[in-house]
């Protein structure tokens, strides 16, 4: 038997008008006290802590943070006494970059953080270059169009490269550092558009180039965590994960029942859509654009959800309509009985993948729903007297399915490892 939804209580008068109304919306916290306290509870259960897959070195630290340092000197130079006390744009990006020399970094899994902290030094170092150098409406600046073309340089100078013993590591480090060339060429694209567009300041361009330049040279040592042996050279093993990658998809898409009923769509639908929808870029423009292995990873996200599908055509999707008579929740614990299964499906996919990168990657990404449904039940939690009962239970359903699902996804992560990492 299907599950049902429980968009209970029409409310059949229960709201009322008047003072008896104002009556049932102070007594919410009474009448969902139970509701909370699960909701308390399931927040108590921590999400599990993934370290992040993608290889920061020292040579990437030490020269993100002289670039960044660099960078916020020489804004410095090209200000004025009196500009330089001003300028909280200038504060800001020493701010950023204070105690976060290499020499301080201490702990590893900090480096991604100092990196968006080195990123956003330079940020707001560009951002006072161009207040000093730019004039309101008038045309960009030499400089700024020499750094523009510059940034345009060292895009069609960039190579990947795919040359390391560990096909996952080529997929997840290659695939990461193709992903900060995509940012960057699109800050080169909009940039190109600000400056002939008079409604942007070209302090924003210059933001927009010098945060691109930065970007790309991320990507550039990332790169250089890969062997740089021509002998282990993976682009044929990574053309051949995509089709395979491609093929599991589409079977495991096939014959999932899309409708929950006429015109009612499945959570099955709901998930797939999402996902799709959720980049402007599909795997086959990242294959177009020679990003290959960036493709790759995008099609092991796909797959991992696409793996699930089955198990969820019998649900009804959150995007239907609020008529639709089902019962999820069939008593506060069902909450909180989510959140532990999917914590426990989550530890046990990690100790099954272990140090592999793709494994860890595709765990980071469930992690982060599981985080979003937290997201959440924290608003509910906040907020609740601003829902009746038809949204409240509906908000609450959907929080038990992005749990139920994350569980899912975890339980299939190693399959999808073992997809790419076969040789057969």
């Amino acid at each position: 038997m299907s599950p049902r939804r429980r968009f209970l209580l029409k409310a059949a008068g229960a709201v009322g008008l008047g003072s008896a109304g104002v009556a049932y919306w102070q007594r919410r916290p009474i009448l969902r006290r139970d509701d909370l306290n699960a909701i308390e509870t399931a927040l108590e259960v921590p999400v599990l802590n993934v370290s992040d897959p993608v290889i920061i070195t020292d040579n990437h630290i030490e020269a993100s943070y002289s670039w960044a340092r660099a960078h916020v000197d020489t804004t410095e130079n090209k200000l004025t006494d009196s500009e330089v006390q001003d300028s909280r744009y200038l504060q800001d990006a020493y701010e950023h970059l204070e105690g976060k020399s290499p020499e301080e970094i201490d702990d590893t899994g900090e480096r991604h953080k100092t990196l968006s902290d080195y990123q956003l030094a330079v940020s707001s170092s560009a951002m006072a270059r161009g207040l000093h150098l730019e004039s309101r409406g008038g045309s960009p600046s030499d400089e700024l169009q020499v750094a523009h073309e510059t940034l345009g340089e060292e895009l069609e100078a960039f190579e990947s490269r795919y040359t390391d013993e560990s096909l996952t590591r080529t997929v997840v480090q290659a695939g990461h550092a193709e992903s900060r060339v995509g940012i960057a060429a699109s800050r080169y694209s909009r940039a190109a558009n600000f400056m002939i567009d008079a409604q942007y300041h070209n302090s924003v361009t210059w933001e927009m180039v010098e945060t691109g330049r930065f970007t790309l040279r991320s990507a550039q040592f990332l790169l250089e965590v890969l062997h740089t042996d021509d002998a282990t050279d993976r682009t044929a093993d990574l053309e051949d994960r995509y089709n395979r990658l491609d093929k599991h998809i589409e079977i495991a898409t096939d014959s999932v029942e899309w409708e929950y009923q006429p015109d009612v769509s499945s959570w099955a639908y709901d998930q797939w859509i999402d996902i799709r929808l959720g980049s402007s870029n599909t795997p086959e423009d990242y294959r177009d654009e020679s990003q290959l292995a960036r493709a790759v990873m995008a099609q092991t996200s796909l797959a991992t959800i696409a793996e699930t599908l089955s198990e969820f055509e019998t649900t009804p999707g959150w995007r239907g309509p609020d008529d639709v008579e089902t019962e999820l929740i069939e008593d506060t614990n069902t909450l909180i009985n989510e959140k532990q299964a999917a914590r426990r499906e989550l530890e046990t996919t990690a100790n099954e993948v272990g140090s592999d990168p793709l494994g860890k990657h595709l765990l980071q990404q469930t992690v982060q729903r599981i985080e979003q449904a937290d997201s959440s039940l924290g608003r509910l939690q906040d907020n609740f007297r601003s829902y009746d009962n038809t949204e409240w239970k509906r908000a609450l359903d959907r929080v038990v399915m992005q749990y139920r699902s994350g569980a899912a996804e975890a339980a299939v992560i190693p399959d999808i490892v073992e997809l790419v990492t076969s040789e057969d």
